[in-house]
């Protein structure tokens, strides 16, 4: 196997757990980021998995997480996914509460920015491939998610940048992945918004019991076939 590195945030549910799921199982070194872990990720924890306890809303455990990602990561070659992002706010521009308009924007953000930029800026890095998983609402404004909108298009314009910057260097790689709808917890916290703060409620009520959701699993396989390739 290939001495690498792969960094994943938010792995306790959807498709981050999935992910940590068959790439432990393919005896991969992992560092993953994350505000809770599950008992059989804490149980496989070793020589081959890191699990960093991390509010990625937080600014200071963020601070201290990137301190403990310089100390782990030793490899050549590293590969991060950019996994973690949080769809609250739900609701109306007037109607948000600043609390939440600043745990958006740090998590889907400025967290996942500054998490490339140390990586970027490691020297022992010959080759860094960026994993973004990105949404369509990066593309197309919906009503009620202005803030999971605004940073995932944000988001992708900065790792656009990233791109560009490395295009005649090639050690940084940026790859943009977009998974589709997944039967997840944020699935979940999409359907219990009412109409008021959501008006395509009932449409995403369907998606779950239509059977439209795809499962997180065959959507990780995707992702790992084409990028990862274990």
């Amino acid at each position: 196997m290939r001495e690498r590195t792969i960094v994943i945030t938010g792995v306790s549910s959807g498709l981050g757990k999935a992910l940590f799921d068959e790439l432990h199982n393919a005896g991969e070194r992992l560092v993953c980021i994350s505000r809770r872990f599950l008992e059989e990720q804490k149980a496989g924890a070793g020589e081959n998995v890191s699990l960093l306890a991390c509010d990625l809303s937080k600014s200071g455990e963020v601070e201290r997480t990137i301190e403990k990602l310089r100390e782990l990561v030793r490899t050549e070659e590293v590969i991060f996914i950019d996994n973690a992002a949080i769809i609250q706010p739900i609701g109306s521009v007037g109607a948000l509460q600043s609390g939440q308009v600043n745990a958006a924007a740090e998590t889907n953000f400025i967290s996942p920015i500054r998490i490339t930029n140390a990586l970027a800026a490691l020297i022992g890095i010959r080759t860094l491939t960026v994993i973004h998983v990105s949404t369509g609402a990066a593309r197309h404004p919906i009503v009620g998610w202005p803030l999971y909108c605004a940073t995932k298009a944000g988001l992708k314009m900065f790792y656009a940048v990233v791109a560009a910057q490395e295009k005649s260097s090639g050690r940084i790689r940026v790859h943009e992945f977009d998974p589709g709808i997944m039967d997840t917890p944020m699935q979940a916290v999409i359907r219990e918004a009412s109409p008021n703060e959501f008006p395509r409620s009932e449409e995403f009520k369907n998606y779950k019991k239509d059977h439209e959701l795809s499962d997180p699993h065959t959507v990780a396989k995707r992702l790992i076939r084409e990028y990862i390739q274990v």
